[in-house]
């Protein structure tokens, strides 16, 4: 019983010093010097880890500054959801990710949007298309009625005017 209370305060506690040390030292090698105990903790309670960092820094992304990982983090955009983004052809600013994400789009819902054919949709678009419940299965009906490439706008519009 003694050890699970102890790993149970251990983990509420918050991360060992070894850990953020350890953080630390990747921090500063990657460029983010001067940071102290409570600002590490501050950044892993926001989501912001070396790791992150690094993996978001490896997509092209090599002036991230601490603000803009926690942006990223904040909206929940993975390096994972970027490497997809960035494979299906968008060059997105750190601004154009969070907003991609605050809207709640993802790479799952912008590659069917490509596989149904609109492989030109902009970033604004997906935002609007997601905010106003453009869904794939909507895309895949007026398709079918139309028996013709539907522009993304008409789509768009149809969606506003029957909601």
């Amino acid at each position: 019983p003694a050890n699970f209370v102890e790993s149970v305060t251990n983990v509420a506690s918050g991360p060992s010093q070894d850990l953020l040390d350890r953080m630390n030292a990747r921090m500063i090698e990657m460029g983010y010097a001067d940071l102290t105990d409570d600002d590490l903790r501050s950044l892993r309670e926001e989501g912001v880890t070396a790791t992150y960092i690094s993996n978001i820094r490896s997509l092209g992304y090599t002036e991230l500054t601490l603000d803009d990982a926690r942006s990223l983090a904040r909206a929940d955009a993975s390096s994972t959801f970027i490497a997809m983004m960035i494979e299906l052809g968008y060059d997105l600013t750190v601004e154009e990710l969070v907003q991609l994400r605050d809207a709640g789009v993802t790479a799952f819902y912008t590659s069917n949007v490509h596989d149904l054919g609109y492989r030109d949709v902009t970033p604004e678009q997906l935002i609007r298309m997601q905010n106003i419940g453009v869904s794939t299965d909507l895309i895949e009906q007026l398709q079918a009625e139309q028996a013709e490439d539907v522009p993304l706008e008409d789509i768009i519009r149809y969606r506003i005017s029957n909601q």
